[in-house]
């Protein structure tokens, strides 16, 4: 299980869970929806904790939406992605309506140590196309059953199995980090299967199979 924080303040309760449970992968960073929260000294107690705890980077990104302004967030991507790419670590990739900044800065900054997981892909087969030269995984959440998303849809068809990852995005909140109660909604095991069951069916792929070739695409979190 991939356990990202959104915040600082979020690195202690990951970090955690990982020590209480062996299943779980932590992924410590600061999401762009934060960005102008973050305190002096961030980068330096981000290294610390890494180094100390061999942790993966996350979530991190560019949000056109959503959160502080496109310099802000940079100031905050960029240095963490240079961290993932320093360590060899993987990264965890939010990206809202910023791919061509994401391909540059992506670009510039990856020189093949980087494994970068694209949360919830909703770009186009171009832009999948391009993440997939930088040697990218992409991730397809729940929004792959919502017929409306055609755009996610189409890169997932045309995604090589090899390099497909499916998640929960659990649990669901907003940018003001409220977020439902968990009695109110189904928990990660019910919309993993359903995902993976609609998944299989998009890709006219038997079950097993599926859910084997993700479960190996998934071992990246292990190295």
């Amino acid at each position: 299980m991939a356990l990202n924080s959104t915040t600082e303040q979020d690195w202690p309760k990951v970090n955690a869970c990982a020590q209480r449970c062996p299943a779980v992968r932590p992924f410590l960073g600061v999401h762009p929806w934060w960005a102008s929260e973050v305190a002096p000294g961030w980068q330096e107690r981000l290294m610390a904790e890494l180094l100390r705890t061999g942790a993966s980077i996350g979530e991190i990104g560019l949000d056109a939406l959503i959160g502080a302004s496109p310099a802000v967030q940079e100031a905050v991507f960029i240095p963490q992605l240079e961290m993932a790419e320093h360590l060899g670590r993987p990264v965890t990739i939010h990206c809202c309506r910023r791919w061509g900044r994401l391909l540059e800065l992506m670009t510039a900054i990856c020189r093949g140590r980087l494994v970068a997981i694209i949360h919830g892909f909703s770009g186009s087969v171009e832009v999948m196309r391009r993440l997939l030269d930088l040697g990218a995984m992409l991730s397809f959440g729940p929004n792959l059953a919502n017929q409306a998303r055609l755009k996610a849809r189409q890169a997932f068809l045309a995604a090589p199995l090899d390099r497909i990852l499916l998640e929960s995005d659990w649990p669901p909140g907003n940018s003001d980090g409220h977020q439902p109660s968990a009695l109110a909604m189904p928990g990660p095991e019910a919309i993993l299967a359903g995902l993976y069951a609609q998944a299989a069916a998009l890709r006219a792929e038997p079950p097993q199979r599926l859910q084997t070739m993700v479960w190996n695409n998934g071992q990246i979190f292990t190295h």
